[in-house]
C-alpha cells in the first residue's frame, strides 16, 4: 500500500470514528433532551398507507429532478446516463466518508464515453449550483419571513449569517472563474482526491493531471456555465422543492398544523438544516437534521410538539435517503459487474 493510500485509509478511518461518536451523541444523549423515542416511533406507525404511497411518490419524483443538474452540465449525457450516475455516486457517498462518489461519478462518466475535460466541468459545475442553492436559500427564506411579518433579532442575525455564507460562496465561485492559478489548484486537489479514492477502490481514474486540465477547459467551463446555467439553475430549485414537499407533508401527516408550524417558518428551519447538512458529519445528515429541526421549531415549545416534530424529521430522512440510496445499490453494482467484465477484455486485448 503506498503512504498516499494509507493516508486516504487512515483519514476514513478518523472520519468514520468521528461519524460514529456524533450519532451516540446526538441518538443518545442531544435527542432524549427534546423527545421521547416511544412516542415518536408511535407518530410515524400512525402514518396511513395513502400517507406512505404519497410519500414515496414525491420521493421518486424527487430523483430525476435531482439527476437532471447532472444531465444540465454535461451537454450530451443522456438522461438515463445521468439518472443513473446520480444514483450510484449518491449511494456510495451516503455509505462512504466524502468525498468517494468522485471516483464512481469519474467512472461511470467514463464508460459511457464522457471524456475526462467533459466530466470534470460536469463535476466542478454541479458542485457549483448544489453548493450555491444550499446558500441562498436560508437568505431567500429569511427575506420571506421579514416580508410576511415582523423580523426579531434571531432573525436579523441568522440573515445576516447566511448573507455572509452567500458571498463566500460567491468569492470562491468568482476566484475559479477568473483565476487560471487558483483553478489549477482546485483542479488538482480533485484530482489528487480521485486518484486515492479509486486506488481505495482498486480502480483507475485518469485524473492525474486534472489541475492542468482544469486550466486548460476553463474556456469551455464558462461557456458551458453560460449555455446551461438556466437548466441547472431549474434542476437544484426542482430538488429543493421536492425536499421541502416531503418534509412539509411529513408534518401534516403526523399531525402538526399550520397553526403551530406555518409553511414560511418551516421553510427557514428546512434553509438552515440544509445548510448545516453541506458538512457530512453523518450519513445523510441523519441525527443532525433531526436535532436542528427540533432545536429551530420545538425550543421552547412542548414536548408533544417536539415529538412530533422529530418523528416528521426521521420520516423525512427515509424518503429523502434512505429511498435514494436503496434504489442507487442496483446502478452502482451494475456499473462495477461491467467493469469486473471489461478489465479481462482489455487484459486479452493487450
Amino acid at each position: 500500500m503506498t503512504e498516499g493510500a494509507e493516508q486516504s485509509r487512515s483519514r476514513t478511518i478518523v472520519q468514520i470514528v468521528v461519524g460514529v461518536v456524533v450519532l451516540v451523541i446526538l441518538f443518545g444523549f442531544v435527542l432524549p433532551l427534546f423527545i421521547d423515542y416511544e412516542l415518536v416511533f408511535e407518530a410515524m406507525r400512525s402514518l396511513e398507507p395513502w400517507q406512505i404511497a404519497t410519500l414515496l411518490a414525491l420521493a421518486l419524483i424527487r430523483l430525476p429532478i435531482e439527476s437532471s443538474l447532472y444531465t444540465s452540465c454535461i451537454p450530451g449525457l443522456s438522461f438515463g446516463g445521468g439518472l443513473r450516475s446520480y444514483l450510484a455516486s449518491n449511494t456510495v457517498a451516503d455509505l462512504a466518508p466524502p468525498p468517494a462518489d468522485l471516483a464512481v461519478r469519474f467512472g461511470m462518466y467514463k464508460t459511457l464515453g464522457v471524456g475526462t475535460e467533459a466530466a470534470g466541468v460536469g463535476i466542478i459545475l454541479s458542485g457549483f449550483f448544489s453548493i450555491g442553492a444550499r446558500l441562498v436559500l436560508p437568505v431567500i427564506a429569511l427575506l420571506l419571513v421579514v416580508a410576511t411579518g415582523p423580523a426579531d433579532e434571531t432573525t436579523w442575525v441568522l440573515m445576516l449569517l447566511g448573507a455572509g455564507a452567500l458571498l463566500g460562496g460567491g468569492t470562491l465561485i468568482f476566484l475559479i472563474l477568473r483565476s487560471e492559478q487558483f483553478t489549477y489548484r482546485v483542479g488538482s486537489w480533485v484530482g489528487r482526491v480521485a486518484e486515492r479514492v479509486a486506488e481505495r477502490l482498486g480502480r483507475e481514474v485518469d485524473a492525474e493531471n486534472l489541475g492542468t486540465l482544469a486550466t486548460g477547459f476553463r474556456g469551455r467551463l464558462i461557456g458551458t456555465l453560460r449555455s446551461r446555467w438556466p437548466h441547472a439553475s431549474l434542476a437544484v430549485i426542482g430538488s429543493h422543492v421536492m425536499g421541502y414537499s416531503i418534509l412539509l407533508a411529513s408534518m401534516r401527516f403526523v399531525g402538526i398544523s399550520a397553526e403551530q408550524i406555518d409553511a414560511v417558518d418551516l421553510l427557514v428551519a428546512y434553509a438552515i438544516v440544509r445548510l448545516i447538512t453541506l458538512i457530512p458529519i453523518t450519513p445523510g445528515g441523519i441525527g443532525v437534521a433531526a436535532a436542528g429541526y427540533i432545536i429551530i421549531l420545538g425550543a421552547g415549545q412542548d414536548q408533544a410538539l417536539s415529538n412530533l416534530i422529530g418523528a416528521a424529521s426521521f420520516i423525512t430522512r427515509i424518503f429523502v435517503w434512505l429511498v435514494p440510496l436503496l434504489i442507487g445499490i442496483v446502478p452502482l453494482l451494475g456499473w462495477r459487474r461491467r467493469m469486473r467484465v471489461s478489465e479481462p477484455e482489455s487484459e486479452t486485448a493487450e
